[in-house]
């Protein structure tokens, strides 16, 4: 038959005239292919060329089988409709958008299609950890800021970034916040013993220009011993809760520039007596149910505000005020408050001292006080000492609080005072008592300068009342004192 010799098939004989061809049907998987030129028919061989499908030849059959075991399939949301593509990110699982958030590929890279078992209410997932299944979408967490703040994280448009605990990792970043930056972290525990715990994070942080900050649920460390743990470079919103500062040395919060900060349930761990937040400008700091741990505060220009915190380290004011509810204040050899002032106002607040030598308040402010008490080696129920201006306290604190005054110059006595005392008489001096006040007030005027002999101090009384029945008694020796008691009426020397 033409086309044939001895039972072999020549493909390209299509005429069928008898001659025979060398292109000969012969070899497993060979096929006869059509062709558009001269000669029609050709001789053709099945391939893949990427190895992914095996041919094989079992007469009188040709078999195609598909290499592993993969299984094509269409993956669609369990409830509503499919979602539609977002570039660079796959939605595989969950419900659909806008009701509960979907399970998410995220920054895999090209060609690396990975599902991890869990499902989050944010995209901006924090995890260390190279287990599949266990990884975060990002492994660090600046990352996950940049690229919130390529998704549009703005000061008006903050996202939140969960950082996982990752059986306790520790995650030594020193990063830059941008506004908007919410950073929230995984409680777990490490043994019944230790209890909860949060992510830690050890570095040295800087905060952006208009910048609002929030903390939750973290531990953050200095790496730097002597540099800060957060600082800032303008105007900042600052928002913490429970969170801990641990602070080596340095500071741990350092603002300057107008702002606010609030904390609740956090811990400033210091080891030492040392400044762990220092604030310039700052006209909202506010602090609840926080412990300070001997940590203390430089505030220059800016107003603090506790409720029920404990463990305040010393406080130097220039130019602000406290305003302090149920705290407690501990101190070494340093006063618990002072410096220069605003008006501060105390209520129910404990001062705590190791040592016997500082006053609890050595402020030139006025400083309003009530049911406040001492604890320690601080002289008397509360040794309260003010460089100016006169303490108010509420009536029922008189005879066990001790307020003292020291001035320069003459001294107009107020209804807060106790002791009062002249540390200049380089010319004489006049001490002018009040008579707006209650009854069995007592006070005590000193001559601390030790020259009263030369330059005499003069007590006198507002107005027409008496001293011992006299307008005017003198102190007239060196380092003299004079304690008198009002009976609502007159004064009387004891």
């Amino acid at each position: 038959m033409p086309g044939f010799n001895n039972g072999v098939m020549y493909a390209d004989n299509v005429q069928f005239n008898g001659d025979k061809s060398p292109a000969s049907v012969t070899t497993n998987g060979q096929l006869l292919i059509g062709n558009s030129g001269t000669p029609h028919i050709r001789v053709g061989t099945l391939t893949s060329p990427g190895s992914t499908v095996t041919i094989g030849y079992s007469a009188p059959n040709i078999t195609v089988d598909v290499s592993g075991s993969a299984v094509v399939q269409t993956l669609t949301p369990d409830s509503g409709v499919a979602l539609a593509p977002t570039a660079g990110t796959i939605p595989v699982l969950g419900y659909k958008a806008g009701t509960v958030p979907v399970m998410e590929t995220y920054n895999q890279g090209p060609g690396n299609f990975r599902i991890e078992n869990r499902v989050w209410d944010t995209q901006y997932v924090v995890d260390s950890s190279v287990t599949p299944g266990l990884q975060g979408t990002f492994a660090t967490i600046q990352d996950a800021i940049d690229q919130a703040v390529i998704d549009g994280m703005s000061f008006s448009n903050p996202k939140r970034i969960y950082i996982r605990a990752n059986n306790g990792v520790t995650y030594t970043e020193d990063l830059t916040i941008q506004p908007g930056t919410y950073l929230a972290g995984e409680a777990f525990v490490i043994s019944p013993s230790t209890g909860v715990t949060f992510p830690t994070i050890t570095g040295n942080h800087n905060i952006v220009n208009v910048t609002d900050v929030y903390l939750d649920g973290l531990v953050f460390i200095n790496a730097d011993p002597t540099a800060d743990t957060f600082t800032n470079a303008g105007l900042t919103i600052f928002y913490a809760r429970n969170t801990v500062f641990s602070v080596t040395s340095g500071t741990g919060l350092h603002f300057t520039g107008a702002g606010l900060v609030k904390c609740t349930n956090c811990l400033f761990n210091q080891t030492a007596f040392q400044t762990g937040i220092e604030s310039v400008n700052f006209t909202d700091m506010s602090f609840s149910n926080c412990s300070f741990n001997i940590c203390g505060f430089l505030l220059t220009d800016s107003t603090l505000t506790a409720n029920f915190c404990d463990s305040f380290g010393p406080m130097v004011c220039s130019s602000s005020g406290i305003s302090a509810t149920s705290c407690t204040f501990f101190t070494g050899n340093t006063s618990n408050i002072s410096g220069t002032g605003t008006a501060s106002h105390l209520y129910e607040c404990t001062f705590v001292s190791n040592s016997s030598t500082p006053e609890a308040i050595d402020y030139s402010g006025q400083v309003f006080a009530r049911n406040c008490s001492t604890v320690g080696n601080l002289t008397g129920p509360l040794d309260l000492y003010s460089t100016a201006t006169p303490m108010y306290l509420d009536s029922d604190l008189a005879g066990s609080v001790y307020l003292g005054r020291r001035v320069a110059g003459d001294i107009t006595v107020g209804p807060g005072d106790f002791y009062l005392g002249v540390t200049d008489t380089t010319s004489a001096r006049t001490v002018t008592l009040p008579t707006n006040l209650t009854r069995d007030r007592v006070f005590i005027i000193k001559d601390e300068s030790g020259a009263a002999a030369t330059h005499n101090i003069s007590v006198t009384v507002n107005g027409v009342k008496t001293i011992d029945g006299a307008t005017t008694k003198t102190i007239s020796t060196n380092y003299g004192s004079m304690q008198v008691i009002y009976n609502g009426t007159n004064y009387f020397t004891i």
